[in-house]
């Protein structure tokens, strides 16, 4: 399993029905990129503090390719387990072999929970850890489980 930490989520819009997507995420701006603001669960930053990154338009994976996910709160830090699909696990794979370096966007619902640095290739199944409250981690797996 692959351990990514959730550092910063944003919770504005999480209601909407856009779904789930795993995105290539870059620094710079550039044609067919869509800008995005990674904010923080609390939202106690100001805004000129938020991150922007930019996103690919088009998916490596969204909801159609979550088998299951799990959450809980764990010695006080939130854990949410994401299994994928064994194909779409094995395209999730190839996709991130090639992104080592590069960093990946998980977007919920059009907003960014979390893009790490891929470290190394991420398969079927994927730890996302942070500070946050279990109603937040509630309401992510049943986004997830949909």
């Amino acid at each position: 399993m692959n351990y990514l930490a959730l550092a910063v989520i944003c919770i504005s819009g999480i209601g909407e029905d856009s779904g789930f997507g795993l995105y290539r995420a870059y620094d710079q701006s550039a044609e067919g990129r869509v800008e995005k603001i990674v904010g923080n669960f609390t939202l106690s930053k100001p805004v000129d503090e938020l991150e922007v990154v930019y996103l690919d338009e088009n998916p490596i994976l969204d909801s159609n390719d979550v088998l299951s996910a799990t959450g809980k709160i764990d010695n006080g830090q939130a854990v949410i387990d994401i299994t994928f699909k064994r194909k779409s696990g094995k395209a999730l794979y190839a996709a991130t072999k090639m992104l080592i370096g590069d960093r990946l966007a998980f977007v919920l619902d059009g907003n960014i929970l979390v893009a790490p640095v891929v470290r190394a290739p991420i398969g079927r199944s994927v730890r996302l850890t942070g500070d946050f409250e279990k109603v937040l981690v509630d309401l992510i797996v049943k986004r997830l489980n949909r």
